[in-house]
């Protein structure tokens, strides 16, 4: 388990700096470039997504959620580090391949954990991201990306919704709504 390293305030809101945790990262898998079966996301995304919820209900972010970010420990053990990393040090912020439009604006909501959580999920299945190409900003804005259903053999029925509510461009029309992703899972 990581041990406490520093307590301290920033920004009004209290912070423990802690040593990293044991495992390897969820890029790593993802560096393969194969899918993932949609059983084995769950898996490790079910975890995370809790952590995510929790954040959320209590009004944060997470600010910089990337598979850099995701550990698969010992005992398949999930770990999400950097809680707010990307709000303290905004040059340390998100990689721009899984940052949501608000955030290229230099604005980090919980409904931008859900946009990048939803970016993830999606490599994870299809192997690749959602907005791939040269002038991703408009890709990200018209939501134009290959749905589940079209791009994977089996998918169940809600699945292609969950993507179409987490990569919506505008997060005020984001669903789930922040604190409500584990649920959301459940329901797949």
């Amino acid at each position: 388990a990581p041990a406490l390293l520093d307590v301290f305030i920033a920004d009004g809101r209290l912070c423990l700096a802690t040593t990293a945790a044991a495992g390897k990262p969820l890029a790593a898998w993802l560096e393969l470039g194969k899918p993932i079966r949609l059983a084995d996301a769950l898996r490790v995304l079910r975890p995370a997504a809790d952590a995510l919820d929790c954040a959320h209900r209590g009004g944060l972010a997470h600010g910089a959620l990337t598979p850099d970010r995701i550990l698969i420990g010992p005992n398949a053990a999930v770990t999400v580090e950097d809680f707010g990393l990307g709000l303290l040090f905004p040059a340390a912020g998100c990689d721009p391949a899984y940052m949501a439009p608000e955030q290229e604006r230099g604005r980090a909501l919980p409904q931008s954990d859900s946009y990048t959580f939803g970016v993830v999920f999606y490599e994870m299945l299809t192997g690749r991201h959602p907005f791939e190409g040269v002038n991703l900003q408009a890709m990200r804005l018209e939501m134009r990306y290959t749905p589940p259903a079209q791009a994977l053999a089996v998918v169940p029925p809600k699945l292609d919704a969950l993507f179409a509510g987490l990569l919506a461009a505008d997060p005020a029309l984001r669903r789930p709504v922040p604190g409500s992703l584990g649920a959301a899972l459940d329901g797949l």
